[in-house]
């Protein structure tokens, strides 16, 4: 499995007449190189392992390999001691030896009594081991086999008992029993020394914990840097625990979580990982724990039995990552995702432009001239690295849906623990955040390339370089990054993947740690980083972009930064201007009046809210975050100052507000938040429709209610939780009457651009009635039909026999000469009293037990009970 750089000597490692990885895995697992495993691996695990061995990071060996590989490092560190005493012309050993007297053989002796007994004798065999280094299952293996060494040359005879008592201290040490502790380690015993050194490394680690809790437990607000330390201990104690205890695969998952927190280049980064062990809040109240059981006596079993359970996912860690991949499992919510990313990706490329454009400008100025700034050339590098990246990051996405794990730990999923469900069945349910992450491992390489290829470029040119010289350096600088290119980077790959982590002092970062500390609220507001992010995205490139923090930031730090600053918002501006004369020309529809009823007399129509309009089609935009949201605000003020009057208008700074607010409740990001607010504000007409669509998302996942819509695309009333649930199942949703339009007509949707499964952009055909267009013009609305006492059955009826009785009615009023002559006021009177007529007239027929003369039969899909 040693295969790094071994190409030339072995073949390619990947071949077409080589194994099938299912092969390779067992090959690998008979051979010994997984000795954890009672079982042989997985696909994943096989292929996580060969990968970390290929590129020399926790290089997988057999077990019975390590003291050779031990030896080999030992050989390697003396010869290097040799050459450096040659060297320096030292000589390599200084005899400072001394006879062997009895004092010294009597002193050397083994002990009589077990290690227990040995008190302040006791060897130290933890004393030197870097708790920081122990990040693999094998290199805690590793440090308990060295044990040996330190101590060895008792005698075997005399080591049976203590290595009794000393398991059962260890067994103690993990809350455990001596049998269990040696039925986990599947035979493979302690030996005296090892067990003592398990031991020691317990304490060692449970000490460092304990200690970070009392610091957390003294302060209100821990801050980044402790909450990373705390939460590194955390893991690696309770991953040493199962590691000491024979889990090692458990301890291969902890150690994963701990690689992740210490490998993050800030603190910032670390804190934000809440799909590792949770926000603050959880980790604050396990130390607060932690330092009470120190206080009231409780041994070192106790505390690491309690900082192990705490680490396990509890049953609402499940639900809720049960809950998540249900919301995600939608193939729609994939395709917006990729749609997303591109047009994000790509319009970099012209912000970019104007960057390098204003940094142009700029630099005319003297004082200006050998400042930082983005550079024309660069845009050439970008786009080589958009087609470079999209292969490394093709490769990445590829080994994060196989493996489950990200090269970058902030994801869009915002879960308390990653994994909380076991097992296979758990690798089936987490398929579509394994998916999400692997669009963006994609996205974010793409971002990766272009900025390092950007930046490679930049500091050639820094340097004075010119012409091929300058081509070799920025050639050399993308292939060998320096730290800092590193991390810009990785941060513009989470800045264009809407993932960069929220400040800790910010109200989101405050209600993120609201959601994880109390589940039931992911209900009303599942996400939170990422709809920040797309929202302060839009905000930095529209007029508002100057009240946004970071954006005053990066104005401030100047150069390259304030530059790119100022395109952002030059570039989001003129394209919302240009959104802005398309909507006042008709060519963008935002969410329509605020009149409801004149709302639906439009819908029925044919109009679609928040679309672009070619010709008689309407195409929805709403699902293309970030640039929905710039395009919909602005198609909200074009259509609010059309229904304003002329001292409303006045009031410009009201109307923006409002057209944000009103395009925000539109987002799907914020849907469950909206419906939330209009029950507890008028819970008769909204709470009933809010635990519908609760119970209806919680009982079906998304992909199968995409389905129903496919197979179904007829929209139906449901009525309570239960109906709601059957309208989300196919063959089920069609057992439900049809929502009706203000004219009784069945709403259908049209479908999608594209396969309907998959497509985000919904379409309508306008249908151009002239009888709606009237009434439109006049300001004639419809409401909805009085139900008075009717049952449901009944009223649905009586709406499908009305709505067509009152288009026929206006139809004929709007041909008359009343009408023709008639002013707008002297228009909807008409229309009132014709609308009344007509529904009177059907209302005059029998409406419950059987159908009267003035009813037609029941639309299609509804079924009258006799």
């Amino acid at each position: 499995m040693d295969f790094a750089e071994g190409e030339n000597r072995y073949g390619p490692l990947v071949n077409n007449d080589g194994m099938t990885y299912d092969n390779a895995a067992h090959a690998a697992w008979e051979a010994g190189f997984f000795p954890d495993h009672a079982e042989r691996p997985d696909v994943a695990e096989f292929l996580d392992t060969l990968n970390q061995t290929h590129t020399g990071n926790n290089r997988a060996f057999r077990f019975s390999d390590l003291p050779e590989l031990d030896a080999f490092h030992a050989a390697r560190r003396q010869r290097g001691d040799v050459l450096n005493a040659k060297e320096n012309g030292a000589p390599l050993v200084n005899d400072h030896g001394q006879p062997v007297g009895m004092a010294d053989l009597e002193a050397n002796a083994p002990p009589v009594h077990a290690y227990e007994e040995w008190g302040e004798n006791t060897p130290n065999l933890a004393g030197n081991i870097r708790l920081d280094k122990l990040d693999s299952p094998q290199a805690i293996k590793r440090a308990l086999v060295q044990t040996d060494r330190v101590t060895g040359g008792f005698d075997a005879a005399r080591r049976g008992r203590i290595t009794h008592a000393e398991t059962k201290n260890l067994a103690d040490d993990l809350g455990m029993t001596t049998r269990d502790l040696l039925a986990r380690r599947k035979g493979e015993a302690f030996n005296a020394e090892q067990a003592l050194a398990a031991r020691q490394f317990l304490a060692k680690s449970g000490t460092e914990m304990v200690n970070l809790a009392r610091r957390m437990a003294r302060v209100d607000n821990p801050g980044d840097d402790l909450e990373a330390a705390f939460k590194s201990a955390w893991i690696r104690h309770a991953a040493i625990q199962e590691q000491v205890s024979g889990m090692t695969a458990e301890a291969g998952r902890l150690l994963q979580s701990f690689r992740m927190v210490a490998d993050s280049r800030d603190a910032r980064t670390a804190s934000a990982l809440g799909d590792v062990l949770g926000g603050s809040g959880r980790m604050k109240d396990v130390a607060e724990k932690l330092v009470e059981l120190e206080k009231v006596g409780v041994g070192p079993g106790g505390i690491n039995q309690f900082a192990l359970r705490s680490l396990l996912p509890r049953w609402r860690d499940k639900a809720v990552e049960l809950y998540i991949n249900s919301l995600l499992s939608g193939p729609q919510t994939h395709a917006v995702n990729i749609l997303s990313n591109t047009l994000t990706a790509l319009a970099q490329v012209p912000e970019h432009a104007v960057a390098a454009g204003v940094g142009a400008i700029r630099r005319a100025i003297p004082n200006q001239r050998k400042t930082d700034a983005v550079l024309f050339s660069e845009l050439g590098a970008r786009a080589t690295g958009l087609l470079q990246g999209t292969r490394e990051g093709m490769r990445e996405a590829a080994r994060s849906f196989v493996t489950g794990h990200s090269s970058d730990p902030i994801t869009k999923v915002e879960t308390e623990q990653m994994h909380a469900i076991g097992g296979k069945l758990g690798s089936v349910i987490r398929t579509p955040t394994r998916l999400l992450s692997a669009e963006d491992e994609l996205f974010k390489g793409i971002a990766r390339r272009m900025e390092l290829s950007g930046l490679a470029v930049r500091k050639a040119r820094s340097e004075g370089l010119k012409g091929d010289a300058a081509k070799a350096r920025a050639a050399e600088l993308a292939s060998n990054p320096s730290d800092g290119m590193l991390q810009r980077a990785m941060d513009y790959g989470r800045y264009v993947t809407f993932q960069r982590p929220l400040p800790t002092d910010s109200f989101a970062a405050g209600v993120s740690r609201g959601t994880q500390r109390h589940p039931i609220a992911k209900l009303l507001l599942p996400f939170i980083r990422t709809p920040v992010n797309l929202l302060s995205f839009a905000a930095e490139r529209s007029p508002i972009a100057p009240m946004m923090r970071q954006w005053r930031k990066e104005v401030a730090a100047g150069g390259a930064s304030r530059d790119l600053a100022l395109a952002r918002m030059m570039v989001g501006t003129g394209f919302g201007a240009a959104m802005y004369e398309m909507a006042l020309a008709g060519k963008i529809t935002g969410g329509g009046p605020a009149d409801d009823n004149a709302r639906r007399l439009m819908l029925a129509d044919g109009w679609q809210p928040y679309s672009l309009k070619v010709g008689d089609r309407y195409y929805s935009y709403t699902r293309l975050d970030p640039f929905s949201t710039t395009i919909g605000t602005v198609a909200d003020i074009a259509d609010m100052g059309e229904h304003m009057t002329d001292k409303q208008r006045e009031h410009s700074a009201m109307l923006v507000a409002a057209a944000v607010v009103n395009n925000l409740s539109s987002k799907t990001w914020l849907s469950g938040l909206s419906a939330g607010l209009e029950a507890v504000n008028d819970p008769d007409r909204y709470l009933q429709s809010f635990l519908s669509r609760t119970a209806g998302g919680i009982a079906v996942p998304n992909v199968v209610a995409q389905m129903a819509r496919v197979n179904d695309p007829i929209l139906r009333e449901a009525r309570g939780p239960i109906d709601r649930i059957r309208s989300r199942i196919p063959g089920l949703s069609s057992s439900l009457p049809p929502a009706l339009d203000v004219f009784g007509k069945p709403i259908t949707a049209e479908g999608g651009l594209g396969p309907d499964i998959i497509s985000p952009i919904w379409t309508s055909t306008a249908r151009r009635d002239p009888v709606v267009n009237d009434m439109i013009a006049n300001g004639v609305t419809l409401g909805q039909p009085s139900r008075g006492d009717m049952s449901a059955i009944d009223y649905n009826r009586y709406r499908a026999a009305a709505g067509p009785a009152v288009r026929n009615a206006m139809l004929e009023a709007t041909t008359t000469p009343a009408w023709a002559q008639g002013d707008a006021d002297t228009r909807q009177e008409i229309a009132h009293r014709v609308i009344a007529k007509a529904r009177r007239g059907v209302k005059g027929g029998k409406t419950r037990g059987r159908r009267g003369p003035n009813i037609p039969p029941p639309p299609p899909g509804f079924v009258v009970q006799p």
